[in-house]
Parts: structure tokens; sequence; C-alpha cells
């Protein structure tokens, strides 16, 4: 698989799950038709394809393991930790190419996502986790993959997320947008 084959199958997901969504739908609804059609998409393709969705994925998920991302994922949502930047990175992904690499570019692009309907709720966890669960449920055999190590810190500068003046100067559409720490929330 390569990242051209990744980005299909994700796009794919996105699209089918749109297309089953009611026309309001919750944050929710949208995440899981989404994750319905990403196993869905998974569970047609071989084993291995599988398990390489899952390596593409974990690298992209490392790529976007960045300060500046997690900051901005902190603004909007009042406060980010840990397992939430992980899921919210995940999520990013699973909107696809586009927003994912914009978002890398510059994270105060995330604006247009944000306000994007059918957007899911960001903080969802799980969506790290469909590959490996498809894989599973396929009764896929044990395998050992060769994940690249997670960096010790994110990559960038840190500073200090709860200073509303550097955020706003760092990301000021999202700050013009969503005035207010957790405002998106």
């Amino acid at each position: 698989m390569n990242d051209e084959t990744f980005w299909r199958i994700l796009e794919h997901s996105r699209t089918a799950a749109v297309k089953t969504l009611p026309d309001s739908p919750d944050e929710d609804a949208v995440f899981n038709a989404q994750i319905a059609a990403l196993k869905e998409e998974l569970a047609a393709i071989e084993f291995h394809d599988v398990l390489s969705f899952d390596l593409i994925f974990q690298k992209k998920k490392i790529a976007a393991y960045r300060w500046n991302l997690w900051a901005v994922a902190y603004w909007l949502f009042g406060g980010c930790g840990d397992d939430s930047f992980s899921d919210f990175r995940s999520n990013l992904i699973g909107l696809g190419k586009a927003d994912y690499e914009e978002a890398l570019e510059d994270p105060d692009n995330l604006v247009e996502t944000m306000t994007r309907p059918h957007l899911p709720y960001m903080l969802s966890e799980g969506f790290q986790n469909v590959a490996l669960d498809v894989y599973e449920e396929r009764g896929g055999p044990p395998c050992q993959l060769d994940y690249p190590k997670y960096p010790d810190r994110p990559d960038g500068d840190d500073f200090d997320f709860d200073d509303t003046e550097e955020i706003a100067r760092r990301y000021p559409r999202i700050v013009e947008k969503f005035p207010e720490s957790g405002a998106f929330f």
C-alpha cells in the first residue's frame, strides 16, 4: 500500500459515511458512520494491506505530533491532554489528505476545517484502532509490525498554551473565529 491508496481509502470512507447521515447529524453520528465505513473499506482488502494501512496511519500520526498543532487543539477544546491530542490527530487524519496537510502546513488553517459540516467530535477515541480491529476481526495471522518510535517530545517550539496573546499572535484566524479557549466545544 502506498500513500495514494491510503488516502483514497480514507476519502471513500468519509464520502460513504456522509451519504448515510441525516441532514443535521450530531458529532457522534458522524464519527460512528465513518468508523463503520472505514471498517467496510478495510474488510475488502488483503490482510497485509490492512497492516500497511495501519503502519501509514501511525506514521501520519507521528508526523502530526507537533506543539503548534497541539496548541490549536488545546485552544479549541479548552484543554487537550496527551490522550486527547492522540485522538485529535487520529480524527484529523480521518478527515482526509487536504485537511491533514493544510493543518500540518499551518494549524491556523484548521479554522476552515472546524467550521465545516459533518465534522466528527475531534476528541473521539478509537479511530486510531480501526485497522487493527478489522485485522483481528477477520482472523488475521499473528504478526509483528515494525512501527516507528514516537519521539520523546512533539516537534517544534513548546510555549504556554494558556497565553492568550501568544495564541492570538500565532493563530489569528482561529482566535478570531473562536475568541475564547474552549469556545469551539
